[in-house]
């Protein structure tokens, strides 16, 4: 792969966007908004370059996950999506695709139908209904 400076980065980044129809009214979704996003805002930052999309478009899918199915995480994905799809964790490609999948099957699927899809692997899936997290301290029941 071609190493390119950071110059150059911006022009190629900002060149994508463009070519992707990507501008200042587009939604952008990353897996957080704590880490990659910040890099590359303190990148067109440091060349006094503009991002080509507004910041407050931002989102995340883990709060997305948050809110339809009460956790960032579906017990087991990773492992089904690997099983199933032979889908890697830390491959880019791979997390985007499989926290698709993740965000459809929480808005989508009942427990039970997660469980039977999970059983086509080999799997059981933990009824998430019953899960208890920690946020902020406080027990929660989702």
């Amino acid at each position: 792969k071609e190493k390119v400076d950071l110059n150059t980065f911006t022009e190629l980044f900002t060149n994508i966007c463009y070519e992707n129809n990507i501008n200042k009214n587009t939604i952008i979704v990353a897996r957080g908004t704590d880490f990659d996003p910040v890099i590359i805002h303190s990148i067109y930052d440091y060349f006094d370059k503009p991002i080509p999309y507004n910041h407050f478009n931002l989102r995340d899918i883990r709060s997305m996950l948050d809110v339809a199915v009460g956790s960032s995480y579906l017990i087991g994905f990773n492992e089904y999506c690997n099983k199933k799809y032979g889908l890697q964790k830390h491959t880019a490609l791979h997390d985007c695709v499989r926290d698709i999948i993740q965000l459809y099957y929480g808005i989508s699927k009942t427990p039970e139908e997660i469980d039977e899809l999970y059983k086509t692997v080999g799997m059981k899936y933990i009824d998430r209904l019953n899960i208890l997290y920690i946020k902020e301290d406080i027990i929660c029941q989702p």
